[in-house]
């Protein structure tokens, strides 16, 4: 219950009323109250001011009881930069990483200096909106944001707002009210290589890939002339990316999984690969060795001769750089617990490097294409497992089998990411019987 404390001047006259809300105690065991002043109206009669001294006491206790008053003077920055240390104990290390990036980059640059008791349902659903189509602007690139980010940012600032309804500030998570859906037409299909394309991907990476320069205009002695279309000499993909890229596509191993391989984890007599960690980027040049995604993760994977050679002609390759490099290389000098795929002198490998070195090889080879249909899909590093899924699947594989090897937890997992493939394949399962029994029939 407020109490009421009357406020008078020297000649003892009623000015205003003070009043004191008790919002119970604190960690150091000491009562938390809040103040409010109402102002005594000398227009007004004794009785009306005491009706409008009653209605601001229970509004001001309901107020401070719901957290609200606290709402409105505390930012979404200045929550956040008081919970951030909350956050670092109870997430992981990665999941912290991504959200502190999230909550740096997009979330509070365009809600963090509204008041927490400002954020509404609106306020969410303009924020999610406003990432769909403008997007980002980093000067040298811009464009709207995946679906996937958008929803990683309401997670994100859902799991805030969230410890401000627990911390009694807010009475409401605004971000748990269902929203309008970003609707498209059609279900989104997994961009990978087919079968066809993962063959000549393939045949890429053994031969050398000539470097063409497209017809330009170029000015010479003052005036513009067109320069035709000519090959300035060619490249090799380097044995590490050869590698790498093999064993993704026929392993289906993530990116972190591949990151985190160790030349001890291969058997080569066995053909086999034995996938117990993961490393991960935390962000400044900061790497983490930690378990796979989940305990599906941990699993063994058989590969084909051809992965095994070009592994131990890079496990070799490491041996002499090793040797030749001495105190300048960076990672373990026992072969054996170096990690397979490192920067040229042991360091860890930079996230972007494959995808970018992956993009290079293909960009390069569109370009020496004809026919627009010969080019191959320009796809991410990540990409290349879901090409290895995508191929088994249409290779006849079931879905339990697939789960397995890619480290699902389970089948439904996977039929859900690659439902497209699946019904491709059923698509195929229909034809095959239109053509066995009906077409005979006639």
């Amino acid at each position: 219950m407020a109490s009421i404390r009357e406020n008078k001047n020297k000649q003892g006259r009623v000015i205003s009323y003070t009043i004191t809300v008790s919002c119970g105690r604190g960690k150091d065991g000491k009562q938390i109250l809040k103040y409010a002043t109402f102002k005594h109206d000398n227009k007004k009669s004794a009785r009306q001011n005491k009706n409008d001294l009653d209605r601001f006491a229970m509004d001001f206790e309901d107020k401070c009881k719901s957290g609200q008053i606290v709402a409105e003077k505390i930012t979404l920055q200045e929550y956040t930069e008081k919970r951030l240390s909350s956050f670092a104990k109870t997430l992981e290390k990665t999941t912290y990483s991504n959200y502190l990036n999230n909550l740096e980059k997009i979330i509070l640059p365009r809600l963090g200096h509204l008041k927490l008791s400002n954020i509404r349902v609106s306020t969410v659903q303009d924020f999610l909106d406003d990432l769909r189509t403008s997007g980002y602007d980093y000067g040298y690139r811009k464009g709207a944001y995946s679906e996937r980010t958008v929803q990683t940012a309401k997670k994100v600032l859902s799991t805030v707002l969230s410890d401000a309804v627990r911390d009694n500030i807010i009475p409401n998570n605004p971000c748990t009210v269902r929203m309008r859906q970003n609707k498209t037409e059609d279900k989104p299909v997994i961009k990978s290589f087919d079968l066809d394309q993962a063959n000549r991907f393939l045949d890429l990476l053994e031969n050398p890939i000539p470097i063409i320069i497209p017809e330009r205009i170029v000015i010479r002695h003052g005036k513009e002339v067109l320069r035709k279309e000519y090959t300035q000499g060619s490249f090799s993909v380097s044995l590490k990316y050869k590698a790498m890229f093999v064993v993704t596509i026929f392993s289906g191993m993530r990116k972190e999984e591949i990151f985190g391989l160790q030349w001890r984890d291969i058997d080569f007599n066995e053909h086999s690969i034995d996938i117990n960690k993961a490393c991960v980027y935390l962000g400044d040049g900061v790497f983490e060795i930690k378990s796979p995604k989940s305990a599906s993760g941990y699993r063994k994977i058989f590969l084909p001769q051809s992965c095994m050679d070009v592994l131990r002609q890079l496990k070799r390759e490491h041996q002499k750089m090793i040797m030749k490099m001495g105190s300048a290389w960076v990672g373990s000098r026992d072969i054996e617990k170096c990690f397979c795929f490192v920067q040229d002198n042991g360091e860890h490998m930079y996230p972007s490097t494959p995808r970018a070195e992956l993009q290079r090889i293909i960009r390069a080879y569109n370009k020496t294409c004809k026919n627009d249909a010969d080019k191959l899909p320009i796809i991410t590093f990540h990409q290349l497992r879901h090409t290895n899924a995508s191929i088994l699947i249409a290779q006849g594989m079931e879905a339990t089998a697939v789960a397995k090897r890619l480290g699902h937890h389970n089948a439904s997992v996977t039929l859900s990411i690659y439902a497209h493939s699946f019904e491709e394949r059923d698509r195929a399962a229909s034809d095959a019987l239109e053509a066995a029994l009906i077409r005979r029939q006639a």
